[in-house]
């Protein structure tokens, strides 16, 4: 049975593809694999494969924790305003593509957060923005 947060994300977004499978989705996924740990600090790395999740700090001063077992809500931001908790559905791409793809956006935006959908729209301008006054 599917569990109720599936059903409400394909609701809004519509069907979830299947991640591909079969050779060439597997040699794929060791190339995303490889590319992503070639972002990674030493210690990072090291807990990436221990542990399947790394963290780290933004120019803001939050912390970031990217975890590649937990699904589509798999980052976790801590900052003095709290914990959030992002969701993130690239559909069709090998995970590891997903994980750098979350890694690179918070390195680029400072730790503003991730872009996410409104209407069906990706909406990305927050990410500019200082301290919600305009760039």
């Amino acid at each position: 049975m599917r569990d109720t947060l599936t059903a409400a994300m394909e609701w809004l977004w519509g069907p979830l593809a299947p991640q591909p499978s079969g050779p060439r989705a597997a040699a794929a996924e060791t190339r995303a694999e490889a590319l992503l740990e070639r972002h990674l600090t030493p210690e990072q790395r090291e807990t990436y494969r221990r542990d399947g999740w790394f963290e780290m700090r933004a120019r803001d001063g939050s912390s970031w924790r990217i975890d590649r077992e937990k699904g589509t809500f798999n980052v976790t931001r801590t900052s003095p305003e709290g914990t959030h908790v992002y969701c993130t559905n690239l559909r069709g791409v090998p995970r590891a593509d997903t994980l750098l793809v979350q890694l690179l956006t918070i390195q680029a935006t400072g730790g503003r957060g991730l872009p996410h959908v409104r209407g069906g729209t990706p909406f990305d301008e927050h990410l500019f923005e200082r301290d919600g006054r305009g760039a």
